[in-house]
């Protein structure tokens, strides 16, 4: 590259802020119009010099050319922002709606027509409410992989689909919040972090489907829950990685 290109080029991408796989990106964009027009004027007569001179006359004002692309970056990123933010919100609404909303809706509906019948819970007899210690003992399983050893020790008993729904279902179920959250918020950049806000919000899922008598309460759900949003943050942390890699690829123009 032309000493000149370089130098206009670096006074360019120096002023912006963004990531340094846009930085390459950009160096390459403009390098590439500028290349293109210096062989332009070449072709029309000018020596090296001046249509490298001309190039970057009629290219425009570095100053200038940096703040309409640090404004073009900062659009993409609030509408990539946005649209992040839109896919959260819509997979939070999923999520509760499965675990919650959508068992409440088919509960109020079947009492309806069929009289109370619940088939989330196990009431024992002379129920006296959710704080009835025998209502706990018959829903809830505080023994961690308890639940998960019974389905592997007694596949036979149990329907495939409901192995595969209550094991790899419940990691898969809280992928996407690992993916999510760090994505969002920078705090949650931290792989303990992560870990702490699924636990947490899992355990509070559980809490209310004993308390709303929508399902069992099981500590296994919240262990497999917390390792689905582990392998979102892991995911996200090696894409971030090649994205890193990527960008640290040597170019023409150093110490940006």
């Amino acid at each position: 590259m032309e000493p000149k290109v370089e130098a206009y080029i670096h006074k360019i991408v120096s002023q912006l802020h963004c990531g340094k796989e846009e930085k390459k990106d950009i160096i390459d964009e403009i390098e590439d119009h500028l290349n293109l027009l210096i062989q332009e004027y070449k072709e029309g007569g000018l020596s090296n010099e001046a249509a490298v001179n001309k190039a970057l006359n009629s290219f425009g004002a570095q100053d200038q050319i940096a703040t309409d692309l640090q404004t073009s970056l900062s659009t993409f990123h609030k509408v990539f922002k946005i649209a992040t933010s839109i896919l959260f919100g819509l997979y939070a609404f999923i999520l509760l709606f499965k675990l919650l909303l959508e068992r409440m809706i088919h509960l109020t509906f079947t009492t309806e027509q069929v009289g109370f019948l619940n088939n989330y819970v196990t009431f024992p007899e002379n129920n006296r409410g959710i704080f009835d210690l025998a209502y706990i003992h018959l829903n809830a399983n505080f023994i961690p992989f308890k639940t998960t050893v019974q389905y592997i020790l007694e596949s036979d008993s149990y329907n495939l689909s409901v192995i595969l729904h209550n094991t790899i279902g419940n990691v898969l179920l809280f992928l996407p919040l690992g993916l999510f959250l760090p994505l969002l918020f920078k705090k949650y950049k931290v792989f303990s972090k992560v870990l702490v806000f699924a636990a947490i919000a899992s355990l509070s899922i559980e809490l209310l489907q004993l308390i709303l008598q929508v399902g069992q309460f099981d500590i296994d759900d919240i262990i497999l829950n917390t390792i689905g949003s582990s392998i979102g943050f892991l995911c996200f942390s090696f894409l971030h990685r090649i994205k890193n890699e990527i960008s640290s690829i040597p170019s023409t123009i150093e110490h940006l």
